[in-house]
């Protein structure tokens, strides 16, 4: 699945959190691990998709070489969807 399907799939579990409670369950978005899922995230949240409340991103530990980060945890219940994240997920017919 290329960064653009995962994107999606994040927004989608996101909207999911928002209307219907459920927890965000990082398995099914198939990605190679917390750098990967950091990079993910960090670029939703810049093109205004998600908003994080504090720190979503803990940095720490070895930087990767692909993704350009260094990433000790992710606290995923500290993101949410933002109105242009459902208008995205609209767009796509996913809602």
């Amino acid at each position: 699945m290329d960064n653009e399907g995962k994107m999606l799939l994040i927004l989608e579990a996101y909207y999911e959190k928002k209307y219907s409670n459920l927890e965000i369950n990082q398995t099914k978005f198939n990605l190679e691990g917390k750098h990967e899922a950091a990079y993910i995230l960090a670029s939703l949240e810049r093109d205004g998709l998600l908003q994080f409340d504090g720190k979503v991103i803990i940095p720490g530990g070895q930087r990767h070489p692909i993704f350009k980060n260094s990433v000790a945890m992710i606290w995923w219940g500290d993101a949410h969807i933002t109105k242009d994240g459902e208008k995205e997920l609209r767009k796509n017919g996913l809602v």
